[in-house]
């Protein structure tokens, strides 16, 4: 099907084949009539399919079948797909019923799919609450497979299919969600929390219906508008993140005829003057992504506008951080002056922090180059890392002389910075940042050497296992979880009776596991520790040794169940009794 708007409202294709070849006969549907192209009520324009009218039995049948969790899957799901079709109303109750109670996950990615064809904006709250459950970094409804409608050739996660599902049904209804939205807190018979709430969620649907009425834009474009006390903080950064996908929509659109649309311009006025006010987040992110993808040039041209009007440093400090989240050749070459002419070093070392985001350009290139040298060891810092990632081949001969930097924020961010570059050929100078006296610049290099495979390399995290600073030792804990090797598993044998817990857990966790994956190197590693006479992790490698066909493993603990060691002797007796053996 399609909206008016020319984007789709896709069809589960498999559910309409089915429903087509079965329902006449099983249903008592009416006979097909010739296809209608005139709208079928505010929102749809019939494609040529057609539409299906129940008998009262099967009626009744599809919508006890909905219901039924006694049901197979499959019977549940055509059940729904029969009721989407037919547009049956009397479908609503159960499938929102089915949407509030837990059921199963893909009885209800169909009931909203059958909410959404039925068109019923009474249903409107319960995909509301499941759109709640579906956001956020821990949804408590999940749903990883794509949703895929082949007929349009479009997939769709969990969570766009809900959305999409509540704009095409506030879409039917939008004044009524503009007028609650727009009411005085106070004005209904609930304390003014609750009106906040009501508003909330008018504002939910508003974002959902988009460009599907001018009239919701409006709506959003007015709460950033007003001072911002007029309305709570999340009330703006919902409609910005609504006026967000407006505009990238409109963008797509109007690229086929190639017309300047005035409208997203004033989206793009609005966009930049808020995201110039807010701290970093990911709501922030992605408003720049948008204004990355709709307005590059306009939105660099809109920013740069403050470093001429002499704004304060908390609007300039905002500007060149959006600027780097741009990532524009146009953006990038805003932030070379920013980093040559801002006289604040806190402002110089953001730009030369944005310049890493915004990728290769040779003019930023020359500007970091020159920044390593500045007076500042923040702005210094931030060249080396921004050169680590847009250096190209000459970053390792670029950043390498950093690692003897006075400062040791810049040592740490210049053996950071040849780890990220993953070229061998930076190792000799990360080996020299691993002796560092810093334990801050040592715990970053072995991090770095982690991402530097070499024999030297190694060896050294293998050494700052033993390092006398926790921290080192548990980097170097971690690298080496990573590693499957022999000399890495030794190492990790060597901190099972470290002083810290929290190395303890991880690094006998992390034998376990090689036990299971990597069974070769633990073994190997195994026996050169257990026949060590001078190695203090003896004990800990018979505990480990839980390899009873294996008959060099038995070999070494025989040995050691001599071993002058006390501990040795009682570890190499309880495995081999825990082997059944003597």
């Amino acid at each position: 099907m399609l909206r008016r708007t020319g984007r789709p409202v896709h069809l589960a294709s498999w559910a309409l084949a089915w429903v087509l070849a079965v329902a006449p006969v099983a249903f008592g549907a009416e006979e097909p009539k010739p296809p209608r192209r005139g709208p079928v009520g505010p929102t749809y324009i019939d494609e040529g399919h057609p539409r299906i009218t129940l008998k009262k039995a099967a009626l009744l049948s599809t919508l006890s079948t909905i219901g039924d969790r006694s049901q197979s899957i499959e019977k549940r799901v055509n059940a729904i797909a029969l009721a989407g079709l037919a547009r049956l109303k009397q479908a609503v109750p159960a499938l929102c019923a089915v949407l509030k109670r837990q059921d199963v996950i893909d009885v209800k990615v169909a009931a909203v799919w059958g909410l959404r064809e039925i068109g019923e904006p009474a249903a409107i709250p319960t995909l509301l609450v499941v759109q709640s459950q579906a956001v956020g970094p821990n949804p408590t409804l999940r749903y990883e497979k794509k949703i895929s409608f082949p007929d349009a050739g479009v997939e769709m996660t969990f969570l766009e299919l809900i959305e999409d599902a509540i704009g095409q049904l506030g879409e039917l209804v939008t004044g009524r969600y503009l007028k609650i939205l727009n009411t005085p807190a106070g004005s209904y018979r609930t304390q003014a929390q609750n009106t906040a709430n009501l508003q909330r969620a008018a504002l939910a649907v508003i974002v959902c219906i988009g460009d599907r009425d001018p009239r919701a834009i409006k709506a959003m474009a007015d709460i950033l508008k007003v001072p911002a006390e007029t309305h709570p903080a999340d009330f703006r950064e919902t409609a910005a993140l609504g006026l967000s996908r407006v505009l990238v929509a409109r963008t797509k659109e109007f690229a086929v005829v190639r017309a300047r649309d005035k409208l997203a311009d004033q989206i793009t006025e609005l966009l930049v003057g808020y995201i110039v006010q807010i701290k970093p987040s990911l709501h922030r992110e992605f408003i720049a992504s948008a204004l990355n993808i709709a307005r590059p040039i306009y939105a660099v041209t809109l920013l740069t506008r403050h470093f001429a009007d002499n704004s304060s440093k908390e609007v300039r400090t905002r500007t060149i951080e959006v600027l780097g989240l741009l990532r524009t050749r146009e953006s990038s070459e805003a932030l070379v002056w920013a980093l040559e002419q801002e006289k604040d070093p806190e402002l110089r070392w953001r730009a030369a922090f944005g310049l890493g985001l915004c990728g290769t350009s040779d003019m930023a290139l020359k500007a970091l180059i020159k920044a390593l040298k500045d007076n500042s060891p923040a702005v210094k810092r931030a060249a080396v890392g921004a050169i680590g990632r847009i250096g190209g081949k000459e970053r390792v001969k670029l950043v390498a002389p950093s690692i003897r930097d006075p400062d040791p924020r810049v040592r740490a961010a210049a053996a950071r910075a040849l780890g990220m570059s993953r070229d061998k050929a930076g190792v000799p100078h990360v080996l020299v940042a691993a002796k560092d006296e810093n334990v801050v610049v040592r715990a970053t290099a072995v991090a770095a050497l982690g991402a530097l495979a070499t024999r030297n390399s190694l060896a050294a995290i293998v050494a700052a296992a033993r390092d006398p600073e926790r921290q080192v030792r548990y980097t170097a804990m971690k690298v080496l979880c990573n590693i499957h090797r022999p000399s890495a598993c030794e190492a990790l044998l060597g901190l099972v009776s470290d002083t810290d817990r929290r190395i303890r857990a991880d690094a006998s966790n992390a034998l376990r596991i090689a036990a299971a994956h990597h069974p070769k190197s633990l073994k190997q590693a195994l026996i050169t520790v257990i026949a060590d006479p001078r190695n203090p992790a003896s004990a800990d490698a018979c505990d480990f040794a839980d390899f009873p066909k294996d008959l060099e493993i038995v070999k070494a603990l025989r040995q050691a169940s001599v071993d002058k060691r006390p501990g040795v002797r009682a570890s190499a007796l309880r495995m081999l009794r825990r082997m059944g053996l003597r």
